[in-house]
């Protein structure tokens, strides 16, 4: 099974894997919807980097409550890159740091830095 991830990073290299609901503030199935079709639609390159860039700035200025089936903003405060990614899990083997077994981890996207 494959499901999206997205990476966040700090300026000092420090990273935190959140589901997509984590850095939009709307409902988690919402949330997942909205990456795939920026980020895997015929989206031009400026329209993805312009919408992480967008991501990231409302993560670090004003960050959400979870409420219902929004979930909260991601912890991490002034991240200043993210990427997305896809994990093919393996749902016949449960790691204990993830849950089910992470087979795979597939860059899709890798943004460009808030200072870029």
């Amino acid at each position: 099974m494959w499901i999206l991830k997205v990476v966040l990073f700090d300026l000092n290299g420090n990273e935190e894997v959140v589901d997509p609901g984590q850095v939009l503030p709307v409902e988690f199935f919402k949330a997942r919807s909205i990456i795939a079709r920026v980020f895997f639609g015929k989206t031009e390159q400026t329209t993805k980097d312009n919408f992480a860039k967008a991501i990231l700035a409302r993560l670090s200025g004003h960050p959400w409550s979870g409420f219902d089936e929004t979930f909260a903003a991601a912890k991490m405060r002034d991240p200043v890159r993210l990427q997305i990614e896809a994990w093919k899990l393996d749902l016949h083997n449960r790691d204990h740091e993830f849950g089910f077994r992470l087979l795979k981890r597939i860059r899709l996207y890798d943004g460009p830095t808030t200072n870029d």
